[in-house]
């Protein structure tokens, strides 16, 4: 995203480290309503924007389940602005007090990284 002052593209400052299962949950979760109601919108564009484009090319393999669990549990990761880290964890934030995520490993690791838990 672009600073709004400079029209400079906004500095990469955070490191997301997770799963691909966790990125394939976030690839899940973030285009859906209502996650981002009182955010600022630009966080919530931010936030999709980390799905559009550095997840366009995450796909779950078509395999049986055994290799997809082996799939979920290799590493993924990207760099973020610091609106799309605040978008991504305001939309984690809102699933799992609603208790709309499952507690897994997955789930636990975007916690962590978004500076959740």
């Amino acid at each position: 995203m672009a600073d709004k002052k400079s029209g400079q593209a906004s500095p990469k400052l955070h490191k997301l480290n997770i799963t691909k299962g966790g990125a394939f949950l976030l690839k899940d979760i973030v285009p859906s309503l209502m996650w981002y109601e009182g955010l600022s919108l630009v966080k919530a564009f931010a936030a999709q924007a980390v799905v559009q484009n550095e997840m366009a090319d995450l796909k779950e393999p078509n395999a049986p389940a055994e290799a997809q669990d082996e799939w979920a549990k290799e590493s993924w990761s990207c760099e973020l602005t610091e609106d799309e880290r605040e978008g991504l964890k305001a939309c984690v934030a809102f699933y799992l007090s609603k208790a709309r995520l499952t507690l897994t490993y997955h789930s636990s690791t975007l916690a962590q990284q978004l500076g959740i838990i």
